[in-house]
């Protein structure tokens, strides 16, 4: 591992991203006030109620591929797309992460596949929403 002072600085890789169209674009890292501004609007890839679950997969606009970052791993890639499934409780906080949107929209519905195989094989399936359980 590497510790900061022996950071290569020609080893700079960007942290925030922006969605253009589909295609994560970085962003300067020193305004990130800018960044949050052009970051907003819709960043869900994919959003589903299956079996009173919440299946939800959105644009991170931060890079969380940390040990690259750390590293200064610049051919690795950003990792900026996140799916979960809600209630966390219940689905054991599953949270899988990938670069592309087009892997984005694949892990979404592997994730709507565990719950539907998740729901099938509990002897008495889920059926609270989210609310029911708050």
């Amino acid at each position: 591992m590497t510790n900061d002072s022996n950071r290569r600085p020609d080893l700079w890789r960007p942290h925030y991203y922006k969605l253009v169209g589909r295609l994560p674009v970085p962003m300067d890292d020193r305004d990130i006030k800018r960044w949050a501004w052009e970051l907003g609007g819709n960043r869900h890839v994919a959003h589903d109620w299956v079996d009173g679950a919440i299946v939800s997969t959105v644009f991170l606009g931060i890079d969380h591929n940390f040990n690259a970052i750390y590293e200064g791993d610049t051919e690795a890639l950003p990792i900026l797309f996140e799916t979960m499934i809600f209630p966390c409780e219940v689905w054991n906080f599953y949270q899988t992460r990938c670069a592309t949107w087009e892997e984005a929209e694949a892990m979404h519905k592997v994730a709507v596949e565990v719950v539907k195989k998740t729901q099938r094989q509990l002897p008495v399936p889920l059926t609270k929403s989210v609310t029911a359980l708050d």
